[in-house]
C-alpha cells in the first residue's frame, strides 16, 4: 500500500513539474518581458501610447496606438475598449503612464498594466 501511494504522489509530482500554464500577470506595474506575455497570452491585449500625436508618430512601439493621456478620462476615446480587456500603457518617462493607468483604474478597468518610460522595451 505504501509503494502504490508513494508512486501516486511521484506521479502527481511529475505530473505538476510538466505543467506550462503561464501564471498570470497582476496588474499595476511591468516590465517588457512581462509586457511580451501579456500580449503573447490574450490576442486582444491592447498597448496604448498615452504620449502625445506628435510624440508617437516620431516613435512608437509595434501595435501600439496612441491615446494621449488627456484624452484617457474622455469615456467615448476608450469605451469600445472592454472592461476585462488587458490595457498596457506607456510614456516617455512613466509619469503620463501612471497617471493614465489611474484613471483607467477609475473608469472600471480591471486590467490596467503601467508599462511605464518607453525606453524599457529598448526604444
Amino acid at each position: 500500500m505504501k509503494k502504490i501511494l508513494f508512486l501516486v504522489v511521484i506521479c502527481l509530482f511529475l505530473c505538476s513539474c510538466n505543467d506550462k500554464e503561464s501564471k498570470e500577470i497582476e496588474p499595476g506595474k511591468i516590465n517588457c518581458s512581462e509586457m511580451k506575455e501579456i500580449m503573447k497570452q490574450d490576442s486582444n491585449a491592447r498597448l496604448i501610447d498615452v504620449r502625445t500625436s506628435e510624440e508617437y508618430k516620431e516613435e512608437h512601439l509595434d501595435e501600439a496606438i496612441n491615446i494621449p493621456v488627456d484624452n484617457i478620462k474622455s469615456i467615448d476615446t476608450i469605451s469600445s475598449i472592454n472592461l476585462e480587456t488587458p490595457i498596457i500603457v506607456y510614456c516617455r518617462s512613466g509619469n503620463r503612464s501612471a497617471q493614465a493607468k489611474e484613471e483607467l483604474d477609475k473608469l472600471g478597468y480591471n486590467k490596467v498594466y503601467d508599462l511605464g518610460a518607453m525606453s524599457s522595451c529598448g526604444n
